[in-house]
């Protein structure tokens, strides 16, 4: 059963290099439903009957290495414009962290032919605007417009990408705004323990060590030459992933292969990236940073895990939803939340990165029970490892990943934007196809091998973020040595 075809395209524009992909999806669609339908949850039988159908594609790469995605959908009034760049917050240089955050929001705050507010008015004349998101691997860049603007929203797409003003005003002002946000992280215990869990693993000189936005220092003490040397070390075409989706004009698809075809890598880069490393892996140790005040704890708990890209992360993510899938049906959440009361929600999940991730369990919990907590968490991950999962768990839990699947396609832009993070971590175009089968095929043995390959209760990274003043004695009777540190003297 395969969905891509991958045909040469051999049209007369020299640009490209290569040939499109066009989809055909009727099988993949069966087969999601077939198996879906497998399951025995009552949560996915709904989905097991959903119609669901993906869209055809065609893949062009142009001979600078820009690679764009044409998705037609005439059903829709509207076109949508999406870029994914291989440029993420992992790039950001020693002592300059947060530069990708800031280049790209930057991108909004003018053009060389537009600066200052002028791009934002462009926008707000088609009746849209543009929406950035920074990931560790990625960055993206998005916007939606009528279809009747077709071209002049393609045109002022391509244009807020490829030239940049970088503004004195627009950018102080940028940083600002960033600096306000990392101070409103430092306030929401959720983001700023997640924030300390990377730091905490991966330390400041690896490339996933720190905060995707920045330190507060650091952004602090950037200019514009940071951001502009930022822009042209990395956003080179090569690193360009761009879909144009939805009812556009054919003289936009034009448009972004003539303009974008003409693009040029930028010289001069003398940017150095982190570096990717393994982790050193020390003895289980609990980093409790004081935050005076808080109500709640929160608590994570993780070492270093595997690649995105790992032949056996799917295999591994299956059975690890039987035991912290976040699901009522998940062992963590029986366990700590049903019988307990000592949570409202718990799930862990292995983070799928370029490089060696983390797996993550998160929860919070009241001080006095954070003890009991980590007791639940590093048993139930023992019996795992050691147990295994039954047939029972695993068909639930297959069930509930092929159930949930076609939601993540919805729509057009959703499908097309999986598409391109797909490419990125350098999967071929059978993913989806391989995928399905990959999770139906997981067995019981399967499963409880993998687990017991990857679940461990040594090495832990184990990061709590709470009030060192409401702790209750046991916590310090659990046998794991504990570091205190304050939450203002971090460096974050």
């Amino acid at each position: 059963m395969k969905q891509f075809n991958n045909e040469k395209n051999n049209t007369s524009d020299q640009m490209q290099k290569t040939g499109s992909w066009i989809t055909s999806l009727c099988s993949f669609v069966l087969g999601i439903l077939l198996i879906a339908g497998l399951g025995g949850c009552s949560s996915t039988s709904s989905t097991a009957t959903t119609k669901f159908h993906f869209p055809q594609f065609e893949t062009v790469v142009l001979e600078n290495g820009v690679t764009l995605y044409f998705v037609k959908d005439s059903s829709l009034p509207y076109m949508s414009l999406q870029a994914l760049f291989d440029v993420g917050s992992s790039l950001d240089p020693a002592g300059k962290e947060g530069s990708a955050v800031l280049m790209f929001e930057m991108l909004k705050e003018g053009s060389k032919n537009r600066p200052g507010s002028k791009l934002k008015e462009a926008y707000s004349n088609l009746g849209t605007s543009l929406s950035v998101s920074v990931e560790r691997d990625f960055a993206s860049l998005r916007t939606k417009a009528l279809s009747k603007y077709s071209d002049q929203a393609t045109s002022l797409f391509v244009e807020t990408i490829t030239s940049p003003e970088f503004g004195k005003k627009e950018f102080e002002r940028r940083r600002n705004s960033q600096v306000a946000e990392l101070e409103r992280f430092m306030e929401s215990p959720q983001v700023f323990v997640s924030m300390l869990f990377y730091f905490n693993l991966f330390g400041k000189d690896h490339a996933y060590g720190m905060p995707v936005p920045g330190t507060l220092s650091a952004v602090k003490g950037m200019n514009v030459a940071d951001i502009e040397n930022f822009y042209k070390s990395y956003m080179n075409p090569s690193r360009m992933h761009i879909a144009i989706s939805g009812l556009y004009s054919e003289s936009s698809k034009q448009i972004l292969m003539q303009k974008l075809g003409a693009l040029k890598a930028h010289e001069g880069s003398n940017l150095k990236a982190k570096t990717f490393a393994q982790v050193k892996e020390v003895p289980t140790k609990i980093i409790f940073v004081d935050k005076p005040n808080m109500a709640q704890a929160e608590v994570r708990i993780g070492y270093q895990s595997m690649k995105r890209n790992n032949p056996e992360f799917v295999k591994f993510q299956v059975a690890n939803g039987v035991v912290a899938g976040g699901d009522f049906s998940s062992r963590l959440m029986q366990e700590a939340r049903v019988k307990r009361g000592l949570v409202y929600g718990i799930h862990g999940s292995p983070q799928g990165l370029k490089e060696e991730g983390p797996i993550i369990f998160a929860a919070s919990t009241r001080h006095e029970k954070i003890s009991e907590l980590l007791q639940v968490v590093l048993q139930q991950v023992e019996s795992a490892r050691l147990d295994g999962v039954t047939a029972k768990e695993l068909k639930d839990q297959k069930a509930t990943i092929l159930g949930q699947l076609p939601r993540s396609f919805e729509t057009t832009e959703s499908y097309i934007a999986r598409v391109m993070q797909y490419k990125l971590y350098g999967f071929d175009e059978d993913y989806l196809n391989t995928y399905v089968k990959d999770v139906a095929s997981v067995s019981v043995k399967d499963a409880s091998a993998i687990l017991a390959k990857y679940y461990r209760n040594t090495n832990l990274q184990i990061t709590i973020l709470g009030s060192k003043a409401s702790l209750t004695p046991d916590f310090e009777e659990l046998g794991i040595p504990i570091e205190y540190k304050n939450y203002k003297s971090l460096g974050l």
